[in-house]
C-alpha cells in the first residue's frame, strides 16, 4: 500500500472515484486504502445493473 502511494502521489487534496467492487484486492489496495491513508478522499457511486444493462 505504502509503494502505491507513493508511485501515485496522492495526497490531502486528491480524490478517489471508486468503481470497482469491494472485494477486489486492487480496490481494497490501490484505491480505497491508498487514498484514506493519505488523507485523500473516496467516494462509492451506486451502481446497478440496469445503469450497465438496459432492459435488464
Amino acid at each position: 500500500m505504502v509503494a502505491t502511494l507513493n508511485a501515485i502521489g496522492l495526497g490531502r487534496g486528491d480524490h478517489c472515484l471508486n468503481v470497482m467492487p469491494l472485494f477486489h484486492i486492487n480496490d481494497l489496495v490501490a484505491a480505497v486504502l491508498a487514498s484514506l491513508s493519505a488523507g485523500a478522499s473516496v467516494a462509492f457511486p451506486v451502481l446497478t445493473l440496469r445503469a450497465f444493462l438496459p432492459g435488464f
